[in-house]
């Protein structure tokens, strides 16, 4: 047993023992200087054994009003002093009621529950020893991995000791006595809105929804303010505890909506080989996905399963230039991975495989090793149906999630209003990157242009004709970072802004638009999940792609300054991207989530803010009539977004200039194929260059039997890939070919020319250098669709 803890010493330990954020970051905790309030044993929230949902706590007694005093932890709470009690202290993110309590709670049951007002306070809470563990999501069936929490497994040196799978079991929330005919809005977490948009809509809810930090949060929100024209989206124990009633229970879209947590400590557990065991780890090298062939041979030639793998840009060094003499410089993402596999660290052939793969690497770290879920899964009164996904092919026009190309078509039969006619927006030099909307219901009020975003309501069954412009659709409002994009790609565009992704795909399909330029990534956030689902759920072919540096500003009303500020208010990941720089400013403000950069902007203009500013490109502010205070305001020079063309035809691909290919496919067995297919690939050397796993939303969870434990419960995947190379290469039709035999669907996105266009961080991004530059963005050599 003592060799085996000193095995896993040495592997979590990372290379040169640096205490270094292995993203380049030295590991710095806040300056926490205030002590924790004791709390009272009476305090804090009973947890009893949870055996169901994430919110459902079936075998909750009645429990009491959360006392008003129990406030989450922030980080001026931590105390570096080890703090002891009876009971084992977990601290989990988010308020009483919130769906990480309940996790924490079927997790450790006779815990003492610490509520945390972010996810960093969790993991410092551990370190610190105000807590003694922390319970955290990774992953959502539905909405994918939580990408700031993978970024925190690598900043903080904590370990993954186990886990726990929740089903998740939203309600629709309010005061007593307020009817669903009265409700104006619904706000809840940003997944929380995104998990019941279809069913919103089919309670024929006409209400605005607005993203909070968590669903607890919206609950107690309402509660706290007394809003009776609000409802909120939250568990059942959220309601108790805050004194709203459930107007509809259940109303999650899908069923089979489950989120995987991890518990985490100080310090790992010893391995053992009695009971099935699975190891985290994540990896690096500077020849970027190259490498996971290797590693994947490493795993598969011993005979070790994947159960998962996430790809996340290197903050450390987010791009790849790759130059080619005919034509330019490509630009490539650089990732870390992480990977989860089923083999204990106790096992010979477990640390044979990582002593290969750490040949290879230029970093390798183990997270943890941990004894898989095993608690019998719920979801209401039977497992989820294991239905497949259609194979798409080429003439295939159904919808890859199970739903019929008719039922789709039938769901605009009513919609007879026309698009307003958008007038070109003059676009100055603006080198910037992008806004992850939250694709909420909002018409922004474009102050002087009578502009707002296109919405479902206004896309009519019939093609849309006129204009000599091509007509490009973005998500988001003018002063967007997509609309940005949208003009870098097509110069001469005539814009037509959407307040939902969903309603630029659509926009495209109905011919309201021509094209769509939609964001697929950041260097930073990583993935934009949202449109990974819909590439698969609509027909669109991307037939290009575009990157831009992001370029943040610190926007307010003329005459405002610093030091009168009391809120800013952005975007989630433009507040996550400039945390460091507000912090050095010293400026002691509340920072406020809102769906869109530029719609802070538009919001402080038409409310007339004077206590707030917002985080926004210089184009907002040139729109809206507010002043820069602070220029280049993001934490990372080289934050970078990807965009991706879309139209309703393929381009024809060709071979006379470097092109990417883009596809998804799946398989019954899960992450087993996954080496097969890089098998294919390798061969013919096609170099991949990104590589995206997204939960099966038809079969979220596979049930491994194992007779002398239980069933232990993984979850299903769809791999997204982009390699460099073009369908009219004789060697990729071989490689799909072989792929197509291995996998259950398998479809091509598109076929399309690299970015070539030059990118310097430091050059393009200048709000000063810019506005001495001409308006055009340069054109994107692009094959003719």
């Amino acid at each position: 047993m003592k060799a085996a803890a000193q095995l896993v010493r040495s592997y979590t330990s990372v290379p040169n023992a640096q205490g270094t954020d292995s993203c380049g970051t030295s590991r710095s905790c806040a300056i926490v200087t205030s002590k924790v309030v004791s709390q009272e044993q009476s305090e804090t929230l009973p947890m009893p054994p949870v055996s169901v949902g994430v919110d459902h706590v079936n075998g909750h007694n009645s429990t009491a009003r959360v006392p008003h005093h129990q406030k989450p932890l922030t980080v001026n709470d931590l105390s570096p002093t080890p703090m002891h009690g009876s009971n084992l202290r977990v601290a989990y993110q988010g308020v009483p009621g919130a769906y990480s309590e309940a996790a924490a709670g079927k997790a450790y049951h006779n815990c003492e529950a610490i509520p945390c007002d972010q996810f960093e306070v969790a993991f410092q809470a551990v370190e610190l020893w105000t807590a003694d563990r922390a319970v955290l999501p990774v992953e959502n069936s539905l909405g994918g991995s939580i990408h700031r929490n993978y970024d925190l497994l690598l900043r903080h040196r904590l370990h993954i000791v186990g886990e726990v799978h929740l089903p998740v079991h939203h309600c629709l929330l309010a005061l007593p006595g307020v009817s669903k005919e009265l409700l104006t809005r619904v706000i809840s977490h940003p997944q929380g809105l995104a998990q019941c948009e279809r069913t919103l809509t089919k309670l024929g809810l006409n209400v605005s929804r607005e993203a909070v930090d968590d669903t607890a949060g919206a609950a107690e929100l309402i509660a706290a303010n007394n809003l009776h024209d609000t409802a909120a989206i939250a568990s059942a124990r959220a309601a108790e505890i805050y004194g709203l009633e459930i107007l509809e229970d259940g109303i999650q879209d899908d069923a089979s909506n489950v989120t995987r947590f991890v518990m985490l400590a100080r310090e790992p557990i010893v391995p053992r080989t009695d009971r099935p065991f699975k190891t985290s780890i994540v990896f690096a090298h500077e020849k970027g996905t190259s490498v996971l062939f290797k590693v994947l041979s490493a795993l598969a030639f011993r005979d070790i399963s994947l159960t998962k793998i996430e790809s996340r840009p290197n903050h450390n060094r987010p791009i790849r230039l790759v130059d080619d003499v005919n034509v330019g410089t490509a630009k490539h993402f650089e990732y870390m991975f992480y990977v989860d596999f089923e083999a204990s660290m106790a096992e010979t052939r477990a640390q044979n495989a990582l002593s290969e793969v750490q040949e290879f690497t230029s970093f390798l770290r183990v997270l943890g090793i941990i004894a898989p879920s095993h608690l019998k899964l719920m979801f209401g009164s039977s497992q989820p149906t294991s239905r497949s996904y259609p194979c798409v092919q080429n003439a295939q026009r159904s919808d890859s999630c199970g739903t019929s190309r008719s039922e789709w078509r039938s769901t605009f039969a009513t919609l007879t209003s026309k698009v307003v006619t958008q007038k070109t927006l003059p676009m100055p030099p603006v080198s910037v990157g992008i806004d992850h909307v939250n694709g909420h219901n909002r018409a922004a009020r474009v102050l002087g242009m009578n502009q707002k975003p296109l919405s479902v309501n206004d896309l009519p069954p019939a093609p849309m004709h006129g204009g000599a412009n091509l007509r490009v659709a973005y998500q988001g409002v003018p002063g967007a970072y997509s609309e940005a994009a949208a003009c870098k790609a097509y110069p001469n565009y005539e814009s037509v802004p959407c307040d939902q992704f969903e309603v630029a795909f659509q926009a495209v399909e109905l011919w309201i638009a021509d094209r769509a330029v939609l964001p697929i990534e950041n260097s930073l956030g990583g993935s934009i999940h949202r449109n990974y689902d819909l590439l698969l759920r609509h027909c669109l072919h991307i037939v290009g792609e575009v990157q831009l540096p992001v370029h943040h500003c610190l926007l307010a009303l003329p005459g405002v300054r610093k030091e009168f500020l009391t809120c800013v208010m952005s975007h989630p990941q433009g507040l996550a991207q400039c945390e460091r720089t507000l912090t050095k400013l010293g400026l002691n403000v509340t920072r406020k989530a809102v769906e869109n950069t530029a719609v802070a902007a538009e919001h402080i203009a038409a409310n007339n803010l004077r206590d707030t500013a917002a985080i926004a490109s210089a184009r907002a502010a040139e729109i809206y009539g507010l002043e820069v205070l602070e220029d280049g305001l993001q934490d990372d020079a080289s934050n970078v977004t990807r965009f991706v063309m879309l139209a309703r035809e393929p381009i024809v691909p060709r071979t006379d200039r470097p092109f990417k290919t883009s596809i998804v496919f799946a398989h019954e067995k899960g992450t087993s194929v996954l080496y097969k297919v890089l098998s294919a690939f390798a061969a013919r050397d096609i170099s991949l260059t990104k590589i995206e796993s997204r939960p099966n939303h038809n079969r979220p969870i596979r049930l491994v039997d194992d007779a002398n434990v239980g069933t232990a419960k993984h979850f299903e995947y769809m791999f997204y890939i982009d390699f460099e190379a073009s369908m009219a290469e004789t060697r990729v039709q071989n490689a799909l070919s072989e792929v197509r035999e291995l996998t259950s669907l398998l479809r091509v996105l598109g076929s399309y020319p690299m970015d070539m266009t030059p990118w310097s961080p430091s050059s393009s991004t200048s709000h000063t250098a810019s506005s001495k530059m001409n308006h055009s963005y340069g054109n994107v050599n692009m094959a003719k669709p």
